[in-house]
């Protein structure tokens, strides 16, 4: 896996990314349209991502950081299929090397569904280990 930092993202990597979001979030977090997912993104101050890329390019993960209230706080969303492989963990370090300190929101509960039908799994689990 390539990790790849940041400031700016490209077109096509934000089509990729928003169907990330919408893919591995709830469905009541599903964002319709591109110009919504971009006014989120604009709304955030002084973000910085690191993509999760595999060998063929595809981005598999996403870490974002943003300052709310004059605190770091952090999104991370990556593709189920690369769950349990270490990349959220490897993810969080390299923030831990930068940021004393780190906020972040999760859903704490299994009960949601995804788009496709399945149902959301929380990391909640995975964020108190």
């Amino acid at each position: 896996m390539n990790f790849i930092e940041t400031k700016i993202l490209s077109q096509n990597q934000l089509i990729k990314l928003k169907t990330l979001w919408n893919n591995e979030y709830p469905e009541k977090l599903y964002i319709d349209e591109m110009a919504h997912f971009e006014e989120y993104l604009k709304s955030l101050t002084e973000v910085e991502h690191i993509l999760v890329l595999n060998s063929k390019a595809i981005i598999l993960g996403w870490f974002f950081t943003f300052i709310r209230n004059e605190e770091t706080w952090f999104g991370m969303i990556l593709n189920s299929k690369v769950h349990k492989k270490g990349i959220g963990t490897e993810l969080l370090n390299i923030a831990k090397e930068k940021y004393l300190q780190l906020n972040g929101w999760v859903i704490d509960h299994d009960g949601d569904k995804l788009k496709s039908g399945k149902m959301y799994k929380s990391p909640l689990h995975f964020y108190l280990k």
